[in-house]
């Protein structure tokens, strides 16, 4: 699996079995971890993360 692409959407999330969102997210939270800060790219990589962690909530809230 690839780091969320910029053309893949917060739904195309939601499609991803949990093993797989598992592996999106580390693979999001990685790539921020290893961007330069200030670059375009960190820009980017953050919002990637932070949809990936809605997405995490959003899951997490509907198994309560």
């Amino acid at each position: 699996m690839g780091t969320l692409a910029s053309t893949e959407s917060v739904s195309d999330l939601r499609e991803l079995a949990d093993p797989e969102f598992f592996v999106r997210w580390a693979d999001v939270r990685n790539r921020l971890a290893l961007t330069r800060t200030g670059s375009i790219e960190r820009a980017e990589a953050k919002r990637r993360y932070e949809d990936v962690a809605a997405e995490y909530q959003r899951r997490v809230e509907t198994r309560r």
